[in-house]
Protein backbone atom coordinates (compact mmCIF):
# COMPACT_ATOMS: atom_id res chain seq x y z
CA UNK A 1 0.00 0.00 0.00
CA UNK A 2 2.91 2.29 0.93
CA UNK A 3 4.40 1.72 -2.44
CA UNK A 4 1.05 2.33 -4.34
CA UNK A 5 0.94 5.58 -2.19
CA UNK A 6 4.22 6.72 -3.08
CA UNK A 7 3.84 5.83 -6.52
CA UNK A 8 0.38 8.03 -6.82
CA UNK A 9 2.43 10.72 -5.53
CA UNK A 10 4.95 10.83 -7.54
CA UNK A 11 2.52 10.54 -10.81
CA UNK A 12 0.75 13.45 -9.57
CA UNK A 13 3.32 15.03 -8.84
CA UNK A 14 5.11 14.64 -12.33
CA UNK A 15 1.52 16.15 -13.63
CA UNK A 16 1.73 19.10 -11.84
CA UNK A 17 5.30 19.82 -12.54
CA UNK A 18 4.66 19.47 -16.47
CA UNK A 19 1.63 21.17 -16.48
CA UNK A 20 2.66 24.38 -14.67
CA UNK A 21 6.04 24.36 -17.04
CA UNK A 22 3.75 24.44 -19.65
CA UNK A 23 2.43 27.71 -18.46
CA UNK A 24 5.60 29.16 -18.02
CA UNK A 25 6.50 28.13 -21.67
CA UNK A 26 3.28 29.74 -22.76
CA UNK A 27 3.86 33.12 -21.15
CA UNK A 28 7.72 33.44 -22.02
CA UNK A 29 6.34 32.75 -25.66
CA UNK A 30 3.41 35.62 -24.87
CA UNK A 31 6.13 37.96 -23.26
CA UNK A 32 8.54 37.72 -26.71
CA UNK A 33 5.99 39.10 -28.94
CA UNK A 34 4.62 38.32 -31.79
CA UNK A 35 5.18 39.96 -35.16
CA UNK A 36 1.46 38.51 -37.07
CA UNK A 37 -1.69 40.03 -34.96
CA UNK A 38 -3.03 36.71 -36.11
CA UNK A 39 -0.20 34.44 -34.15
CA UNK A 40 -0.83 36.97 -31.24
CA UNK A 41 -4.72 36.09 -30.89
CA UNK A 42 -3.91 32.30 -31.62
CA UNK A 43 -0.94 32.84 -28.77
CA UNK A 44 -3.18 34.42 -26.40
CA UNK A 45 -6.39 31.46 -27.10
CA UNK A 46 -3.97 28.91 -26.16
CA UNK A 47 -2.98 31.09 -22.78
CA UNK A 48 -6.78 31.27 -21.70
CA UNK A 49 -7.13 27.98 -22.52
CA UNK A 50 -4.36 26.82 -20.29
CA UNK A 51 -5.97 29.28 -17.39
CA UNK A 52 -9.43 27.29 -17.84
CA UNK A 53 -7.93 24.05 -17.43
CA UNK A 54 -5.73 25.47 -14.55
CA UNK A 55 -8.51 26.95 -12.68
CA UNK A 56 -10.30 23.31 -12.40
CA UNK A 57 -7.65 21.30 -12.48
CA UNK A 58 -6.37 23.31 -8.86
CA UNK A 59 -10.35 23.25 -7.42
CA UNK A 60 -10.24 19.72 -8.51
CA UNK A 61 -7.72 18.39 -6.66
CA UNK A 62 -7.61 20.85 -3.81
CA UNK A 63 -11.61 19.81 -2.95
CA UNK A 64 -10.37 16.03 -2.89
CA UNK A 65 -11.99 15.36 0.37
CA UNK A 66 -15.68 16.93 -0.38
CA UNK A 67 -15.61 14.89 -3.90
CA UNK A 68 -15.07 11.81 -2.18
CA UNK A 69 -17.97 12.61 0.30
CA UNK A 70 -19.69 13.45 -2.38
CA UNK A 71 -19.14 9.77 -4.16
CA UNK A 72 -19.18 8.14 -1.07
CA UNK A 73 -22.48 9.16 -0.37
CA UNK A 74 -23.85 8.72 -4.33
CA UNK A 75 -22.83 4.86 -3.27
CA UNK A 76 -24.94 4.86 -0.17
CA UNK A 77 -28.14 5.78 -1.90
CA UNK A 78 -27.23 3.03 -4.82
CA UNK A 79 -27.14 0.36 -2.12
CA UNK A 80 -30.18 1.47 -0.67
CA UNK A 81 -31.74 1.47 -3.92
CA UNK A 82 -30.44 -1.75 -4.87
CA UNK A 83 -32.46 -3.49 -2.21
CA UNK A 84 -35.13 -3.33 -4.41
CA UNK A 85 -35.57 -5.39 -7.27
CA UNK A 86 -37.37 -2.95 -9.58
CA UNK A 87 -34.35 -0.17 -8.88
CA UNK A 88 -32.22 -2.53 -9.40
CA UNK A 89 -31.86 -2.34 -13.16
CA UNK A 90 -31.65 1.26 -12.56
CA UNK A 91 -28.51 1.04 -10.11
CA UNK A 92 -26.80 -1.32 -12.57
CA UNK A 93 -27.05 0.41 -15.44
CA UNK A 94 -25.77 3.59 -13.65
CA UNK A 95 -22.69 1.49 -12.80
CA UNK A 96 -22.21 0.33 -16.12
CA UNK A 97 -22.21 3.45 -17.64
CA UNK A 98 -19.95 5.22 -15.59
CA UNK A 99 -17.28 2.31 -16.49
CA UNK A 100 -17.91 2.97 -20.10
CA UNK A 101 -17.52 6.90 -19.40
CA UNK A 102 -13.93 5.59 -17.62
CA UNK A 103 -12.84 3.59 -20.35
CA UNK A 104 -13.75 6.24 -23.54
CA UNK A 105 -12.08 9.26 -21.72
CA UNK A 106 -9.03 7.01 -21.18
CA UNK A 107 -8.96 6.19 -24.78
CA UNK A 108 -9.95 9.66 -25.81
CA UNK A 109 -6.51 10.85 -23.47
CA UNK A 110 -4.22 8.61 -25.89
CA UNK A 111 -6.05 8.87 -29.46
CA UNK A 112 -6.48 12.94 -28.88
CA UNK A 113 -2.29 13.56 -29.00
CA UNK A 114 -1.70 10.90 -31.68
CA UNK A 115 -5.02 12.66 -34.06
CA UNK A 116 -3.25 16.20 -33.54
CA UNK A 117 0.05 14.71 -34.49
CA UNK A 118 -1.37 13.15 -37.67
CA UNK A 119 -3.40 16.54 -38.54
CA UNK A 120 -0.80 19.05 -37.78
CA UNK A 121 1.42 17.50 -39.91
CA UNK A 122 -1.08 17.35 -42.82
CA UNK A 123 -1.42 21.00 -41.83
CA UNK A 124 2.49 21.30 -42.10
CA UNK A 125 2.77 19.42 -45.17
CA UNK A 126 0.27 21.61 -46.97
CA UNK A 127 1.87 24.71 -46.18
CA UNK A 128 4.90 23.15 -47.35
CA UNK A 129 6.00 23.85 -43.72
CA UNK A 130 6.43 27.65 -43.84
CA UNK A 131 4.69 27.79 -40.48
CA UNK A 132 5.08 24.62 -38.45
CA UNK A 133 2.34 23.99 -36.65
CA UNK A 134 1.99 22.76 -32.64
CA UNK A 135 -1.02 22.32 -30.09
CA UNK A 136 0.06 25.01 -28.40
CA UNK A 137 1.98 28.22 -29.04
CA UNK A 138 4.79 27.44 -26.64
CA UNK A 139 8.18 28.28 -26.44
CA UNK A 140 10.82 25.93 -27.80
CA UNK A 141 14.09 25.93 -26.39
CA UNK A 142 15.29 25.30 -30.02
CA UNK A 143 14.71 25.07 -33.63
CA UNK A 144 12.67 23.18 -35.72
CA UNK A 145 14.63 23.47 -38.75
CA UNK A 146 16.39 20.15 -38.56
CA UNK A 147 14.00 17.14 -39.84
CA UNK A 148 14.99 15.50 -36.21
CA UNK A 149 14.25 18.58 -34.18
CA UNK A 150 10.74 19.18 -35.53
CA UNK A 151 9.78 15.31 -35.02
CA UNK A 152 11.30 15.64 -31.36
CA UNK A 153 9.27 18.85 -30.92
CA UNK A 154 6.12 17.02 -32.16
CA UNK A 155 6.65 14.05 -30.19
CA UNK A 156 7.42 16.34 -27.11
CA UNK A 157 4.79 18.40 -27.34
CA UNK A 158 2.08 15.55 -28.24
CA UNK A 159 3.23 13.99 -24.49
CA UNK A 160 2.69 17.03 -22.87
CA UNK A 161 -0.87 17.36 -24.20
CA UNK A 162 -1.59 13.72 -22.64
CA UNK A 163 -0.69 15.10 -19.39
CA UNK A 164 -2.92 18.43 -20.07
CA UNK A 165 -6.05 15.34 -21.16
CA UNK A 166 -4.79 13.12 -17.89
CA UNK A 167 -5.20 16.40 -15.87
CA UNK A 168 -9.19 17.38 -17.24
CA UNK A 169 -9.89 13.33 -17.26
CA UNK A 170 -10.55 13.96 -13.62
CA UNK A 171 -13.25 16.80 -13.65
CA UNK A 172 -15.05 15.16 -16.56
CA UNK A 173 -15.40 12.01 -15.23
CA UNK A 174 -16.99 13.44 -12.28
CA UNK A 175 -19.48 15.67 -13.90
CA UNK A 176 -20.65 12.94 -16.06
CA UNK A 177 -20.51 10.23 -13.45
CA UNK A 178 -22.28 12.73 -10.79
CA UNK A 179 -24.92 13.88 -13.33
CA UNK A 180 -25.85 9.97 -14.90
CA UNK A 181 -26.30 8.93 -11.21
CA UNK A 182 -28.29 11.71 -10.13
CA UNK A 183 -30.49 11.35 -13.16
CA UNK A 184 -30.81 7.65 -12.42
CA UNK A 185 -31.79 8.26 -8.77
CA UNK A 186 -34.15 10.59 -9.85
CA UNK A 187 -36.02 8.32 -12.16
CA UNK A 188 -35.98 5.49 -8.98
CA UNK A 189 -37.77 8.37 -7.11
CA UNK A 190 -40.17 9.16 -9.74
CA UNK A 191 -40.81 5.36 -10.22
CA UNK A 192 -41.19 4.80 -6.96
CA UNK A 193 -44.07 7.58 -6.47
CA UNK A 194 -45.63 6.14 -9.08
CA UNK A 195 -46.00 2.42 -8.31
CA UNK A 196 -45.94 2.68 -4.39
CA UNK A 197 -47.46 5.95 -3.75
CA UNK A 198 -46.49 8.49 -1.08
CA UNK A 199 -47.14 6.36 1.81
CA UNK A 200 -42.67 5.26 1.47
CA UNK A 201 -41.08 7.79 3.20
CA UNK A 202 -37.59 6.73 1.86
CA UNK A 203 -38.74 8.25 -1.26
CA UNK A 204 -38.63 12.01 0.81
CA UNK A 205 -35.76 11.39 2.72
CA UNK A 206 -33.71 10.30 -0.31
CA UNK A 207 -34.85 13.10 -2.09
CA UNK A 208 -33.41 15.37 0.34
CA UNK A 209 -30.03 13.33 0.03
CA UNK A 210 -30.24 13.90 -3.47
CA UNK A 211 -30.73 17.87 -3.09
CA UNK A 212 -27.81 18.32 -0.30
CA UNK A 213 -25.57 16.62 -3.14
CA UNK A 214 -26.44 18.77 -5.93
CA UNK A 215 -25.99 21.83 -3.25
CA UNK A 216 -22.28 20.35 -2.16
CA UNK A 217 -21.89 19.63 -5.91
CA UNK A 218 -21.78 23.75 -6.44
CA UNK A 219 -20.00 24.67 -3.88
CA UNK A 220 -17.01 22.11 -5.09
CA UNK A 221 -17.34 23.10 -8.85
CA UNK A 222 -19.74 25.38 -9.43
CA UNK A 223 -16.82 28.38 -9.48
CA UNK A 224 -14.63 27.16 -12.24
CA UNK A 225 -17.32 25.80 -14.06
CA UNK A 226 -18.28 29.61 -14.45
CA UNK A 227 -15.14 30.60 -14.64
CA UNK A 228 -15.38 28.43 -17.74
CA UNK A 229 -18.40 29.48 -19.54
CA UNK A 230 -16.74 33.17 -18.71
CA UNK A 231 -13.81 32.39 -21.08
CA UNK A 232 -14.70 29.73 -23.46
CA UNK A 233 -16.43 32.30 -26.08
CA UNK A 234 -13.20 34.10 -26.37
CA UNK A 235 -10.94 30.72 -26.52
CA UNK A 236 -11.31 29.51 -30.15
CA UNK A 237 -10.90 33.24 -31.39
CA UNK A 238 -7.40 32.34 -32.10
CA UNK A 239 -8.04 28.76 -33.64
CA UNK A 240 -11.05 29.51 -35.65
CA UNK A 241 -9.13 32.88 -37.25
CA UNK A 242 -6.17 30.38 -38.34
CA UNK A 243 -9.00 27.96 -39.69
CA UNK A 244 -10.67 30.53 -41.66
CA UNK A 245 -7.48 32.42 -42.67
CA UNK A 246 -5.55 29.14 -43.69
CA UNK A 247 -8.89 27.91 -46.24
CA UNK A 248 -9.11 31.61 -47.84
CA UNK A 249 -5.92 31.85 -48.37
CA UNK A 250 -4.42 28.99 -49.74
CA UNK A 251 -8.02 26.85 -49.73
CA UNK A 252 -6.64 24.04 -47.51
CA UNK A 253 -8.07 23.22 -44.54
CA UNK A 254 -5.97 23.40 -40.80
CA UNK A 255 -7.45 20.32 -39.85
CA UNK A 256 -5.41 20.68 -36.22
CA UNK A 257 -7.18 23.93 -35.30
CA UNK A 258 -10.34 22.90 -36.09
CA UNK A 259 -9.43 19.30 -33.93
CA UNK A 260 -8.46 22.54 -30.90
CA UNK A 261 -12.04 24.36 -31.69
CA UNK A 262 -13.69 20.63 -30.99
CA UNK A 263 -12.38 20.05 -27.63
CA UNK A 264 -12.62 23.99 -26.35
CA UNK A 265 -16.41 23.73 -26.65
CA UNK A 266 -16.89 20.42 -25.89
CA UNK A 267 -16.23 20.76 -21.71
CA UNK A 268 -19.21 23.76 -21.88
CA UNK A 269 -21.32 21.65 -23.84
CA UNK A 270 -20.84 18.75 -21.27
CA UNK A 271 -21.48 20.74 -18.77
CA UNK A 272 -24.91 22.30 -19.65
CA UNK A 273 -25.94 19.18 -20.89
CA UNK A 274 -25.34 17.71 -17.55
CA UNK A 275 -27.45 20.51 -16.15
CA UNK A 276 -30.08 20.33 -18.36
CA UNK A 277 -30.27 16.31 -17.74
CA UNK A 278 -30.61 17.23 -14.16
CA UNK A 279 -33.73 19.94 -14.78
CA UNK A 280 -35.28 17.42 -16.78
CA UNK A 281 -35.23 14.80 -14.11
CA UNK A 282 -36.73 16.96 -11.92
CA UNK A 283 -39.06 18.03 -13.65
CA UNK A 284 -40.76 14.78 -14.45
CA UNK A 285 -40.75 13.80 -10.48
CA UNK A 286 -42.31 17.18 -9.92
CA UNK A 287 -45.25 16.09 -12.63
CA UNK A 288 -45.23 12.81 -11.05
CA UNK A 289 -45.27 14.03 -7.20
CA UNK A 290 -48.59 16.25 -8.34
CA UNK A 291 -50.21 13.34 -10.17
CA UNK A 292 -50.34 10.96 -6.99
CA UNK A 293 -53.01 10.17 -5.25
CA UNK A 294 -52.69 12.47 -2.48
CA UNK A 295 -55.99 13.17 -1.43
CA UNK A 296 -57.24 10.70 0.98
CA UNK A 297 -54.02 10.19 2.45
CA UNK A 298 -52.87 11.12 6.46
CA UNK A 299 -51.97 14.66 6.83
CA UNK A 300 -48.43 13.35 7.46
CA UNK A 301 -48.21 12.19 3.54
CA UNK A 302 -49.51 15.06 2.76
CA UNK A 303 -47.17 17.17 4.23
CA UNK A 304 -44.10 15.32 2.76
CA UNK A 305 -45.33 15.50 -0.36
CA UNK A 306 -45.91 19.02 -0.43
CA UNK A 307 -42.26 19.65 0.37
CA UNK A 308 -41.20 17.60 -2.02
CA UNK A 309 -43.28 19.24 -4.70
CA UNK A 310 -42.13 22.73 -3.30
CA UNK A 311 -38.68 21.70 -3.74
CA UNK A 312 -39.10 20.40 -7.13
CA UNK A 313 -40.28 23.95 -8.26
CA UNK A 314 -36.98 25.66 -7.43
CA UNK A 315 -33.89 25.99 -9.16
CA UNK A 316 -32.41 22.20 -8.68
CA UNK A 317 -29.33 21.53 -10.74
CA UNK A 318 -25.66 22.69 -11.63
CA UNK A 319 -25.52 26.34 -11.12
CA UNK A 320 -23.23 29.09 -10.02
CA UNK A 321 -24.53 30.55 -6.96
CA UNK A 322 -28.52 30.37 -7.87
CA UNK A 323 -27.31 33.42 -10.78
CA UNK A 324 -26.03 31.36 -13.84
CA UNK A 325 -27.84 27.68 -14.34
CA UNK A 326 -25.99 25.50 -16.64
CA UNK A 327 -28.87 24.39 -19.09
CA UNK A 328 -29.40 24.37 -23.20
CA UNK A 329 -30.16 28.40 -22.54
CA UNK A 330 -27.12 29.39 -21.33
CA UNK A 331 -25.39 26.64 -24.24
CA UNK A 332 -26.95 28.68 -26.64
CA UNK A 333 -25.74 32.20 -25.10
CA UNK A 334 -22.15 30.90 -24.77
CA UNK A 335 -22.51 30.05 -28.37
CA UNK A 336 -23.87 33.48 -29.59
CA UNK A 337 -21.08 34.93 -27.92
CA UNK A 338 -18.52 32.80 -29.26
CA UNK A 339 -20.06 33.69 -32.89
CA UNK A 340 -19.75 37.00 -32.13
CA UNK A 341 -16.51 37.66 -30.62
CA UNK A 342 -15.07 35.96 -33.37
CA UNK A 343 -16.44 38.12 -36.07
CA UNK A 344 -15.53 41.40 -34.38
CA UNK A 345 -11.50 39.83 -34.34
CA UNK A 346 -11.87 38.61 -37.89
CA UNK A 347 -13.56 41.98 -39.17
CA UNK A 348 -10.76 43.34 -37.51
CA UNK A 349 -8.11 41.43 -38.84
CA UNK A 350 -9.52 41.63 -42.50
CA UNK A 351 -9.83 45.03 -42.18
CA UNK A 352 -5.37 45.60 -41.31
CA UNK A 353 -5.15 42.82 -44.10
CA UNK A 354 -6.87 45.15 -46.61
Amino acid sequence: MEGNESLSFLYMASIHLIFYILGISLFVEICKGAKDFEILIEQWSCFATYIMILSQFVRFFSKQQQILHIFYTLETIGEEMSKDKESRYFTKEAENFGRKIIKMMNIFIYSAPILWFILSTISDIQTNFENKRLIAQFWIPWSMEQNWAYILTKICVSFTSVCINIAYRGVSVFDIVFTFQMSTYLKILQNYLETKGVKDVKIFQQHKLLIELIIDYNKVMSGSKFFQVTLVPLMPCGFGLTFVKSLKRSGTISFDSFQRIICIIIPTVVTCLCGQEIIIQVERLHEASYMSNWYGQDLSYRRNLLTLMIRTTKVTTLNYRLILTYDRDLLSQVLQRMYSYFMVIYGFVDTTDD
